[in-house]
């Protein structure tokens, strides 16, 4: 792991035999789950009255965190890693997207 990651350590060795183990079950969730929260998204958006947009919002949360739920439990058992971004790269998009923010006010 080089230093610029931010992962657990794996929980498991995964089998060298090619077959849907645990993290393929997981990832296939996670991008399933990730779909039907945009989608719900859309609904929400072009829902023509106030009943079904509170059900599609409602829908909409529950899906997203779900989300998370298998994001974590990912991150958790090491499946799903992050790299660390350098800060002087943080400051500058930081700076880049308040000079936009003045532009707009």
């Amino acid at each position: 792991m080089n230093s610029q990651e931010v992962m657990n350590p794996k929980s498991e060795i995964l089998p060298d035999e090619k077959r849907f183990n645990d993290r393929d079950r997981l990832n296939d969730l996670l991008i399933s789950i990730k779909h039907i929260t945009y989608m719900y998204s859309l609904a929400c958006q072009e829902a023509s009255n106030n009943e079904l947009y509170t059900k599609l919002f409602s829908l909409f949360q529950e899906s997203s965190q779900l989300q998370r739920k298998n994001y974590d439990l990912m991150f958790e058992k090491g499946w799903y890693k992050l790299e660390k971004e350098q800060a002087q790269k943080i400051n500058t998009k930081h700076q880049t997207f308040k000079s936009e923010e003045s532009q707009l006010s």
